[in-house]
């Protein structure tokens, strides 16, 4: 058991940012299947509701409520909606999505850009629903929630379909059929089906779309609308990271250690010459900050 939570963790820390958000989804959908599993044996077997509503359970302290006088109490799931499912299917479609499109975007963006564009993309699908839920009639009386990646990854779905309208994808593997076309029968589904149920659903599905189509449309005429929200995610992820120069010990240093220490500070050090030769194949030596710079210098001396 050991080393498969181990291979994991290698496989997450390798992955590009498509493998992780992947992991990521699926992780919180397996968290949430095992307490599901585990509450569910403590309802009487008479009416009960089914695994989806025992998960549905502990998940409502992490999909988003429309209402605002709840919302205002768990600020955080503005956030955590687009990590949370609930239903098989919906996480499984939801993730191959995300992997299909997710390579394209990393080919015609860069992986830098591919969590901001996440991210962006389920929050202004959360923030119409609720601007929706609060002054339209039709959501009067009603207390919506929303959870799933859909509104996610439709923006990157739509964002790459716009940039690269001819490229050809094969439907079901056998079909080719050209993005553009493949983008528009995805939203005309969410058109064709806005009122059959899960209407607040359909609303932040099209406005992911929507702002997946304003993004590409920009970044096509050089404008790169997720910038300063990649700086802000940079910035927010930095304050969790411990200091590199901690991390950094000199040669000589090291060796007066015992074994067990300096073979883990040895590790520690490989981990993060890795981490920034990754960097590097990514976005090339010009990315990497001073201080990245520095490391890697110092660790080739030794």
């Amino acid at each position: 058991m050991a080393s498969i939570i181990e291979d994991i963790k290698l496989k997450f820390r390798k992955g590009n940012m498509v493998i992780k958000l992947i992991y990521v989804n699926v992780g919180v959908f397996v968290v949430l299947l095992i307490l599901g599993l585990i509450g569910g044996l403590f309802m009487p077997m008479q009416g009960h509701p089914g695994l989806e509503a025992s998960m549905g359970e502990w998940s409502q302290w992490l999909h988003l409520y429309s209402n605002l006088s709840k919302l205002i109490f768990r600020p955080w799931t503005l956030i955590t909606h687009m990590f949370t499912h609930v239903d098989a299917f919906h996480v499984l479609f939801n993730m191959l999505m995300l992997y299909f499109s997710g390579q394209l975007f990393i080919q015609f963006f860069g992986e830098k850009k591919l969590l901001p564009m996440y991210l962006l993309g389920g929050l202004s699908g959360a923030v119409v629903l609720i601007l929706a839920s609060t002054f339209l009639p039709y959501f009067a009386h009603t207390d919506g929630t929303a959870l799933g990646a859909s509104a996610a990854v439709m923006a990157i779905f739509i964002a790459v379909c716009v940039y690269a309208p001819t490229m050809k994808a094969n439907l079901f593997g056998v079909f080719p059929i050209e993005l553009r076309y493949l983008g528009l029968i995805v939203f005309a589904i969410d058109l064709l089906t806005f009122f059959t149920g899960n209407t607040g659903g359909h609303i932040a599905h099209i406005v992911g779309a929507g702002f997946g189509y304003y993004m590409a449309r920009q970044y096509l005429q050089g404008n790169d609308i997720t910038k300063g929200f990649s700086r802000f995610i940079d910035k927010f992820f930095s304050m969790f990271k411990r200091s590199n120069s901690d991390l950094y010990v000199s040669h000589s240093k090291v060796r007066k250690m015992k074994d067990e220490d300096y073979n883990f500070t040895k590790k520690r050090i490989q981990e993060r010459v890795d981490e920034i030769l990754d960097k590097i194949g990514r976005s090339g030596y010009e990315s990497l900050t001073d201080e990245e710079k520095d490391f890697l210098n110092k660790s080739s001396r030794q």
